[in-house]
């Protein structure tokens, strides 16, 4: 048994403005990805220069963890405060174009 998919229109070009809501879920998906890459690669260069004076294994989740969170939470301000430089950019020009391959519910009414 198949359940009953709803009927769409795809395209591959439309005109959007995110809510705030979609806005930062985009951003926090691009926030965490960032943050942990950022630590990563600072956890990486730290631990290839050989010997240090300061014992690593002592402080090592600490800073991994506070590198972390400082780039998730800067990241995720940051996204926060362009929301206001987003919305008047999409205000002035009548949504973002933007290209990708879009699924729009033919019987869909907007949500706030």
């Amino acid at each position: 048994m198949n359940p009953v998919e709803p009927a769409e229109i795809f395209g591959y070009r439309a005109r959007i403005q995110l809510s705030f809501h979609s806005y930062m879920q985009l951003a926090s998906f691009i926030s965490v990805t960032f943050a942990c890459a950022i630590t990563f690669m600072l956890r990486f260069v730290a631990s290839s220069h050989g010997e240090s004076r300061i014992n690593l294994e002592q402080v090592d989740q600490y800073i991994t963890l506070c590198t972390f969170i400082g780039f998730l939470l800067f990241n995720l301000l940051s996204a926060a405060l362009s929301y206001l430089a987003y919305r008047a950019w999409c205000r002035q020009r009548h949504g973002l174009q933007m290209t990708g391959k879009f699924a729009v519910p033919i019987d869909s009414e907007p949500t706030s």
